[in-house]
């Protein structure tokens, strides 16, 4: 068995803590500099299995992230790498019951050159 594996299992044997959810990134598409308009944006929809923190990430100290200030209710998500295909950035979008909340900072975790697993700060 792999580690991506065994982190993937782990995560399905999370039961009420992990729920089945998304992970969507939109391409970049092309920029027409006459309109100042992209077109073209592709979204890259990947299933995940995902935790979500019920600690606000403010209420636990963190003061910074990649996209600025951490602000009150950004919580955490964890998902296992496997079946990721895409690098997963600051603005992507996880979906996770009903909800959609765009990752405002990534930190992977890593099994020597390959991601195992992702820890990323989320909000609403």
């Amino acid at each position: 068995m792999s580690v991506l594996q065994d982190v993937s299992d782990l995560f399905a044997g999370l039961g009420e803590f992990a729920v089945a959810g998304t992970i969507t990134q939109n391409s970049a598409g092309a920029y027409n500099p006459a309109t100042g308009q992209q077109s073209g944006r592709t979204p890259t929809v990947t299933p995940i299995v995902v935790a979500l923190s019920a600690t606000s990430m403010k209420t636990l100290g963190f003061k910074y992230g990649q996209q600025g200030l951490i602000q009150v209710g950004d919580i955490e998500a964890f998902f296992p790498a496997k079946g990721i295909t895409i690098e997963v950035m600051p603005g992507d979008v996880v979906s996770a019951g009903g909800t959609n909340y765009r990752i405002v900072l990534v930190r992977p975790e890593f099994t020597g050159a390959t991601p195992v697993f992702y820890s990323c700060v989320v909000r609403k």
